[in-house]
């Protein structure tokens, strides 16, 4: 289909409508496409699978100044779509504008030409109408510029439409085989066969694929098919395939086994078919079963007959005939059989041949023999033959070995006396056999001996022959000198020193060979003090290792010396504060020395009835010097309180809150008023005015203004002011005062 359009009042028209939408100062040359009413180039009905071919006409406007928007003179004007949208495939066409084109008036026209279009439409393409959108684009050079580009829509608009006959009936296919049925088994024919098609269709036009007459004439197989396809539909395909054998299999015997002399099997035979058929294939229900002749026979026969799958059959035969027994030769040997196939006297060997069947052919190395010296190995063979070629031998291995191992030693080592060796012993063993070799030994280790004792060592040996030999080996070692243990027996105090009589005692003992002689083992006993004294025993062993032991004592019976200096006198009476200061010590010892310093436990100085003074020394041997002073620390004795208060367990001084007690007293050392250095303290406590304890009370004692404890002289007694609490009133209090020497003395109070 060709779709051609034209330059017309259209086209003008939609050229007037480009200039329209420009800015109206600004003139430009315009892409204008003739005869498309509404700008739609109608390629109308396009049949499903078809394609349709057309074109589409182009026209170059004038219109304006020469601008930026106009094309040049004589200037080439390419148009070409901007896109290809499916399935439209869309040509270029161009134009070459007037040669005054920029001077020519309004509305000059130039022929752009055709731009072709072709419409494919696939064959499952819906039916109905279709549109597509165009913008085309007129370039070339411009008047002021140096590329001018126009463009204008285009809209391609077509109906997809069904234009395919209508025929509902497929091809009929029909086949024919001469023979019509197989003359042979399973489906195969044992004769040629011929294969004939028939196709046919009334109402239209066929195709056919394959459908050729064909004749199987040789073996083998034949597949033959048909399809066909009209306006209708298609049919097939339609197969057939024909095999061919008219060929019997092949058949052949085959024997299998020792082929000896003269046609003869020597052992079992084995009779199998060999079967074939290249084109069937061997009926394998058909197939005959190996079969075994394991008898000695002059002949038997085996037949076999088998068909191929196709029913075609073979017969084939043979005959076998089986000697398998070979000559018998029994061997005699006689003599001591020891071990591992030693004889241990001379051997005698025989040999008994015969044959039950063919009767003996040869016979090789059969006769007697008698080996009567050793030997490592001696071999004999007798080799027979029978008539069938059957042949047998027999072998007889002969070793002999009449003659024990030999078994030696020597022991090396320091000889000491009587026999003893007083170091290590070296124990070496030598044991041979000269021919059938050493086959075990037992105890015959190479060994240093080092533990003392007396031992003995067996050494056994057996040939490989099995013959026995012994030795044995006494060692006697005493490497070790007597052991002397000396004993020393007295009083100790923890140290290494005696502070006794000593007694010394010797043990001397030698556990192998036996003490021999002693020296100096004497037992002693040490009286006296001595800061070291040596005492040394010496003994002899029976294999004449000498040692010797000493051992030193040292004995210190005497405890040291110890002089105090100064210090409180034992069982004096001081008063408190007057006690004296701590003894100073000195110590000596003349033996074993001092552990260290002396030293003074102080009895301390406060009142007690008793107190004790320690001075303590101990020398090297832990005797212990000591000296213990006693003496009591007298409390000082206070006197008061003086009026106006008044003293007493159950008297309570009732005074006034926020008034001021004076609290008089004296402290006296001995018989003598003390008048400084007291060490007085004192506190207000709130109590019961009953004199029982208040829980949780508050200890406090305030002072009047800014008096202190102080001493008149004048009064001849100690004064304290005392401030009752202001705010107390009701309340009752306990006041103390404690002095140095920890004396104390109360009185209670109740405020008004």
């Amino acid at each position: 289909m060709s779709v051609s359009v034209r330059r017309g009042a259209v086209g003008l028209a939609l050229a007037s409508a480009l200039v329209a939408g420009l800015s109206p100062a600004v003139h430009a040359d315009n892409v204008e496409a003739d005869s498309l009413e509404g700008g739609v180039a109608a390629l109308g009905n396009v049949c499903r699978g078809t394609t349709k071919n057309g074109s589409v006409g182009f026209t170059l406007n004038r219109n304006g100044g020469a601008n930026s928007q106009a094309w040049g003179n004589s200037a080439l004007v390419t148009v070409a779509p901007t896109t290809q949208p499916a399935p439209l495939a869309l040509g270029t066409t161009a134009a070459t504008t007037l040669s005054n084109w920029t001077t020519a008036g309004n509305d000059a026209l130039v022929d752009a030409g055709d731009a072709s279009v072709s419409l494919t439409v696939p064959s499952g393409a819906a039916l109905g109408t279709r549109t597509a959108s165009v913008t085309y684009a007129a370039s070339g050079r411009g008047a002021t510029a140096a590329t001018t580009t126009r463009t204008a829509d285009v809209t391609f608009s077509w109906t997809v439409v069904d234009c395919t006959p209508v025929d509902t009936t497929a091809p009929v296919i029909s086949k024919e085989l001469t023979p019509a049925t197989p003359d042979g088994a399973n489906g195969w024919y044992r004769t040629d066969v011929a294969v004939d098609w028939t196709v046919t269709d009334a109402e239209s036009a066929v195709t056919l694929d394959g459908c050729q007459d064909a004749a199987l004439t040789s073996d083998g197989s034949l597949t033959s098919s048909c399809s066909a396809t009209s306006s209708g539909g298609s049919a097939g395909p339609v197969s057939v395939t024909v095999k061919r054998d008219a060929t019997p299999p092949t058949l052949e015997p085959v024997v299998s086994g020792v082929l000896g002399e003269d046609g003869w099997y020597t052992g079992d035979v084995d009779v199998t078919w060999e079967a074939g058929d290249v084109t069937s294939g061997v009926d394998p229900a058909t197939v005959c079963a190996p079969s075994t002749l394991a008898e000695d026979t002059e002949g038997q026969s085996f037949s076999c007959t088998v068909k191929d799958l196709a029913g075609n059959a073979a017969t084939a035969s043979v005959t076998v005939k089986r000697d398998a027994a070979a000559p018998v030769i029994v061997k005699k040997v006689s003599g001591t059989l020891g071990a591992n196939g030693w004889y241990t006297s001379d051997v005698d060997v025989s040999f008994e041949v015969s044959d039950a069947t063919s009767q003996l052919a040869s016979t090789a190395g059969c006769d007697d023999v008698t080996l009567d010296e050793d030997s490592s190995g001696e071999t004999y063979t007798c080799t027979a033959t029978d008539g069938a070629g059957n042949s047998a031998s027999a072998v007889v291995d002969v070793k002999r070995d009449a003659t024990a191992p030999d078994v030696t030693f020597t022991r090396t080592g320091a000889k000491g006396t009587n026999g003893w060796y007083t170091g290590p012993v070296v124990l070496d063993w030598t044991v041979s056999d000269a021919l059938s070799g050493l086959a075990s030994t037992q105890g015959c280790v190479d060994r240093t001996v080092a533990t003392d004792g007396r031992e003995t060592f067996p050494c056994s040996a057996i040939d490989e022959a099995g013959n026995t030999a012994s030795a044995e080996a006494a060692v006697d070692l005493d490497a070790t000198a007597p052991v002397i243990t000396p004993t020393v027996t007295g009083p100790t105090k923890g140290t290494e020193w005696f502070t006794g009589d000593v007694t010394v005692t010797w043990s001397v003992d030698d556990p192998t060979s036996g003490v021999a002689t002693t020296s100096g083992c004497e037992e002693v006993a040490v009286t006296e003090d001595t800061a070291g004294t040596t005492y040394t025993c010496s003994a002899t062993d029976a294999a004449g290792n000498t040692t010797s032991k000493g051992t030193t004592v040292k004995r210190d019976a005497t405890a040291p010396v110890l002089t105090l200096t100064g210090g409180p006198a034992h069982g004096a009476t001081y008063d408190f504060g007057d006690v004296p200061a701590p003894s100073t010590c000195a110590a000596s010892d003349a033996t074993s020395g001092l552990a260290g310093d002396c030293s003074v436990t102080a009895g301390g100085t406060a009142v007690s009835a008793e107190r004790t003074q320690v001075a303590t020394v101990t020398d090297q041997a832990g005797n212990v010097a000591t000296e213990t002073r006693t003496y009591a620390v007298a409390a000082w004795r206070l006197d008061g309180f003086y009026k106006p208060v008044t003293m007493g367990t159950a008297v309570v001084n009732t005074v006034k809150a926020g008034s001021t007690v004076p609290l008089k007293f004296n402290v006296l050392k001995g018989g003598t008023a003390m008048t400084s250095d007291i060490g007085a303290s004192f506190s207000a406590k709130k109590v019961g005015c009953d004199g029982s304890d208040v829980l949780n009370a508050v200890e406090e004692f305030v002072t009047t203004g800014s008096t202190s404890l102080r001493y008149d002289a004048a009064g001849g007694q100690w004064v304290q002011n005392w401030a009752t609490p202001a705010g107390g009133k009701g309340s009752c209090y306990r006041v103390t005062m404690t002095t140095a020497d920890g004396s104390a003395i109360s009185a209670d109070f109740k405020l008004k």
